[in-house]
């Protein structure tokens, strides 16, 4: 089984000045993209998130989103991407209900999604992109190289997965 962060990794290798994301703030090349994915990815581990564990993103339309997406998976974890429309206490749901342990949201999401750092159990922190807070995160360890991309196990093999109790386990 492939990991999809790995084939964007391939499709970076091939065409390194594509544009491959635009937003109303940027365009990033699919080289650009790669690096982001692979900083996001260093420090989503760096910050202490392990496979398996959940990260749940509340985004408005932005390139963000992909490198968020594609650095969970890259890292081996479970993106949780929930709609941006969404009134808090349905959010809160999803928090609770996936075990997320920490939560992205673009800058105006985050801050009417602050109070569940509190009211959800495994949140630990909510973090706004384009702020400090999310700059650390893109710099707070080395970039997760392409070769390291988490690769699911085998079906079969001798390798023993690690199982989460509770609705909504699997990723």
């Amino acid at each position: 089984m492939m990991n999809l962060a790995a084939l964007l990794f391939d499709v970076a290798r091939r065409l390194p000045q594509q544009p491959a994301v635009t937003d109303d703030y940027q365009t990033w090349s699919y080289d650009e993209l790669a690096q982001r994915i692979a900083r996001v990815a260093g420090g989503l581990r760096a910050y202490g998130l392990f496979p398996g564990d959940r990260v749940l993103l509340s985004l408005e339309n932005c390139g963000e989103f992909f490198e968020l997406l594609f650095g969970c998976w890259a890292a081996g974890l479970c993106a949780v991407p929930a709609n941006a429309r969404l009134h808090r206490r349905e959010v809160e749901y999803i928090a609770e209900n996936s075990g997320a342990r920490l939560l992205v949201a673009t800058p105006a999401l985050a801050e009417a999604l602050a109070p569940l750092e509190t009211s959800v159990a495994s949140l630990e922190r909510v973090i706004a992109t384009r702020s400090r807070a999310y700059d650390a995160l893109l710099v707070l360890a080395n970039p997760y190289a392409p070769s390291r991309v988490h690769r699911p196990i085998a079906p079969g093999s001798s390798t023993p997965r690690v199982r989460r109790a509770g609705p909504r386990a699997r990723c």
